[in-house]
């Protein structure tokens, strides 16, 4: 029995290890590049945020010329309406409302494609910062034969639970690059994500994949690459990252991360729904030593500790928030928590709160 406890928790520990080297010397090519991108932002009930982003991106170096900023409204509740009104004055920027028959975040960008004029489509949220390099950054890692750049995004927050929650999403990031790094792209996030129009009209869209909650990001990617005729490229690149503050309100990031978790059984990719199954068993795999002596929960514990703070050290090292690492004694216990009680709920639960929204 013990053997059982023992192979998924190697397995997993394994798992990060390789990926860990692949980012290390992953160096993809960066070229100066001047490429129209239509910046796409779908915002719902972004009043608190949405001024602090668009300024962020206002300041660009990058060609105004070469840009456009297009907003769309996704029938906000709160003031981002009015918010929005200021930024007219700037001749880059369109600010859209959804029609009222559509809603959702697919249904936004997509909308915000069928009017933009960009070669390349660059998607962001409402809630993000970023330096001012960052377009063209991204922009640097295309070349003819790319179809996708995945962009870094990183955490913010000043209280541990806030510092907790950044961690754990470092590790994402750098498997998400890490396994495009390896051919076999899986993880992105449309907080920074960019890609040509003409391939998201080659794929279709969203279509066949519009009735999900989530994946406007990681199923488009997946849809991309079963073309098998593009690169997609990861921008490791600082001056790519994009920011946003980690949830202050546990009900929120519960449900984030049960809208993520519920794509885990439709990936393309069955080796994606492998590896998260087997991510999960090592989870699992800790509580259950419990019932056996206490040398097996130490080696168990101790296995995954070490993995993850190798894996982290590099993320959060690349992130520029070395800082955070501290937190990984505390955050164990609540990762496998978290982790068993998400894998499974997302499973059986059919629908989702999300920005005052019900979602299925």
């Amino acid at each position: 029995m013990v053997i059982f406890l023992i192979v998924p928790v190697t397995y997993y520990a394994l798992f990060l290890i390789y990926h860990t080297i692949k980012f290390i010397k992953y160096q993809p090519k960066y070229r100066k590049n001047l490429l129209f991108t239509s910046i796409i932002i779908p915002v719902r009930n972004e009043s608190k945020n949405i001024e602090a982003c668009l300024k962020s991106i206002i300041k660009q170096e990058y060609p105004k010329d070469f840009m456009e900023i297009i907003v769309v409204n996704d029938h906000s509740e709160d003031e981002t309406k009015q918010k929005l009104l200021f930024f007219e004055q700037f001749s880059f920027i369109k600010i859209l409302d959804l029609p009222k028959e559509k809603q959702g975040k697919k249904e936004s960008i997509a909308w915000g494609i069928a009017h933009a004029k960009g070669e390349i489509i660059l998607t962001t949220d409402g809630d993000t910062i970023r330096g001012n390099h960052w377009l063209e950054t991204l922009i640097g890692y295309f070349d003819n034969d790319t179809a996708m750049v995945s962009g870094p995004v990183k955490l913010t927050g000043t209280n541990i639970w806030q510092k907790m929650q950044a961690l754990e999403f470092s590790g994402l990031i750098l498997l998400g690059a890490a396994m495009i790094a390896n051919k076999r792209p899986s993880l992105c996030n449309g907080a920074n994500l960019a890609y040509r129009k003409k391939v998201f009209e080659e794929v279709k869209g969203f279509q066949n994949i519009d009735h999900i909650a989530s994946g406007d990001d990681e199923l488009l990617l997946h849809k991309i690459r079963k073309l098998k005729k593009y690169s997609i490229v990861f921008a490791k690149n600082q001056k790519a990252i994009v920011e946003t503050n980690a949830h202050k309100n546990i009900k929120k990031f519960v449900n984030q991360r049960l809208r993520w978790a519920s794509k885990s059984t439709i990936y393309p990719d069955k080796w994606i729904t492998f590896h998260l199954l087997m991510a999960y068993l090592a989870n699992l795999a800790i509580p259950i030593s419990i019932f056996f002596d206490y040398p097996i929960i130490f080696l168990l514990l101790g296995i995954k500790i070490i993995a993850e703070w190798i894996s982290l050290k590099v993320a959060t090292t690349f992130l520029q928030q070395n800082h955070i690492l501290r937190w990984l004694w505390i955050e164990q216990m609540f990762h496998i928590i978290y982790v068993l009680w998400v894998g499974c709920a997302s499973q059986f639960k059919n629908s989702y709160e999300w920005k005052g929204r019900k979602l299925k």
